[in-house]
């Protein structure tokens, strides 16, 4: 299976889901869930996972630097989930219920509703 991420306009291909990769995760997790964690343990937590998976250069690439102190923590935590998310995909849409083609079209059905309503509705507001 292929893994890719997205940030800032850029794609980054992340290595396998190993039961390596699982561990480094659930570690991450446990540290930055855990509020009497040091807030540079945590940072420094993120990023050494981050950089571990994506490598130095694309991490200067993705977050502008290298180094934690001068590197937004938002985009470091955004990339961190987006990662993270990535290696949960499969398993999210192998767990999506089928739609039957019934279901489908009513759904399309609705959807189109949905648009002839919001038409009328911007054309009564016009009239008045």
């Amino acid at each position: 299976m292929q893994y890719a991420v997205k940030h800032n306009g850029a794609t980054y291909i992340l290595p396998v889901f190993t039961r390596g990769m699982k561990k480094k995760i659930d570690e991450v997790n446990e540290k930055i869930a855990n509020p009497e964690s040091p807030v540079d343990d945590r940072v420094d937590a993120l990023y050494g996972f981050v950089a571990d998976v994506l490598g130095e250069e694309n991490v200067a690439k993705a977050l502008g630097t290298t180094d934690p102190d001068e590197m937004d923590l938002n985009e470091l935590n955004i990339l961190y989930i987006r990662i993270t998310r990535e290696y949960d995909r499969p398993v999210r849409e192998a767990n999506k219920p089928e739609l039957d083609a019934d279901t489908r079209k009513a759904l399309a059905e609705i959807g189109s509703l949905a648009k002839n309503a919001e038409s009328i509705q911007r054309v009564m507001t016009m009239k008045k």
